[in-house]
């Protein structure tokens, strides 16, 4: 399945036209104007796929399978699923990346 068959696969999604890329340092109460600079989570997407599903059961397989995923994508995924803010979405995949 190519990326752009997984971003139709999500339907109504709400990704940011381009990858965002500021240090983590940013967050803040006035809310996270995140640009993840080392993007671990598109460097390893390929091997998280069981993890990414155990944390966030609400993640399909096709969700995990997308060749290309990164942490704004994922960020995507939490918002839809899960029906987050994109501030806490970021926080969610922040924190998961500090734990690989």
């Amino acid at each position: 399945m190519k990326l752009d068959e997984c971003f139709a696969a999500v339907s109504r999604h709400r990704f940011p036209a381009k990858e965002a890329t500021v240090a983590p340092s940013s967050f803040g109460p006035s809310g996270p104007d995140l640009h993840l600079s080392q993007d671990r989570i598109r460097d390893e997407w390929s091997r998280l796929g069981d993890r990414l599903r155990r944390r966030w059961r609400k993640l399909t397989r096709e969700d995990v399978e997308c060749p290309g995923g990164n942490a704004a994508y994922l960020a995507g995924l939490l918002q839809q699923r899960y029906g987050v803010d994109r501030r806490e979405a970021l926080l969610q995949v922040f924190e998961f990346e500090s734990e690989l």
